[in-house]
């Protein structure tokens, strides 16, 4: 069971953080072409 939550957390650790810095970048993007 310890081995299968720790492949679930492998697999979906990449996923979560790929995905907050897709958000912060996207943020980024948008408030620097805000203000410019």
């Amino acid at each position: 069971m310890t081995n299968r939550v720790l492949m679930i957390h492998l697999f979906f650790c990449p996923i979560c953080t790929f995905s907050c810095s897709l958000t912060f970048v996207g943020f980024t993007i948008r408030f620097s072409t805000r203000h410019s």
